[in-house]
């Protein structure tokens, strides 16, 4: 069985494919010496489906890492003698710089707090409470100062204070 030739018109779509090809080598930068060598229907390499590797049954031992320098913290202090030192160490413990003076300052039955404004990257400002707990409604604690991130400055507790989140500093102190 023949199949008739379209000699003209396989000669009008050479220079169009041609235009293709050119087209495709500028936008892979594959060279045409490597498409030429693999034939005129061959896809560049960029273009042909990988195999996955296959996976290892155990992964590779790591290989040992130099110590780095870590900076020296102080210790986690719970315990302290006055209740100025106890809100000091709070506030160290949570980032608060001790310098740092509250935009707003709360007296209650229970004790004092006070808020402060961390700067925080992209200009925006995150809201910090330093709360004195003078008495605690859990048996057996004592007094203690408490520091961590507001958790909403809307709601607040019978007493009027802004609520601290679980991840705060907390200090205990004798006086």
């Amino acid at each position: 069985m023949t199949y008739p030739s379209n000699g003209p018109a396989r000669h009008r779509a050479r220079p169009i494919l041609a235009g293709w090809l050119a087209a495709l080598l500028l936008a892979s930068n594959v060279p045409t010496a490597a498409l030429a060598a693999r034939g005129p229907l061959a896809r560049p390499p960029a273009t042909q489906p990988a195999k996955p590797a296959p996976r290892p049954a155990t992964p590779p031992p790591r290989a040992p890492q130099p110590a780095q320098q870590a900076k020296a913290r102080a210790p986690v202090i719970n315990q302290v003698d006055t209740s100025r030192h106890a809100r000091r160490e709070a506030m160290r413990q949570a980032g608060i710089p001790t310098s740092q003076q509250p935009v707003k300052q709360l007296h209650t039955p229970a004790g004092r707090q006070l808020h402060y404004e961390l700067p925080k990257p992209g200009g925006a400002k995150k809201p910090m409470v330093v709360t004195h707990q003078t008495t605690d409604r859990v048996p057996g604690h004592g007094p203690h100062w408490e520091a961590g991130r507001a958790k909403q400055l809307q709601r607040t507790d019978p007493l009027g204070r802004t609520p601290v989140t679980n991840d705060k500093a907390k200090v205990n102190h004798a006086r």
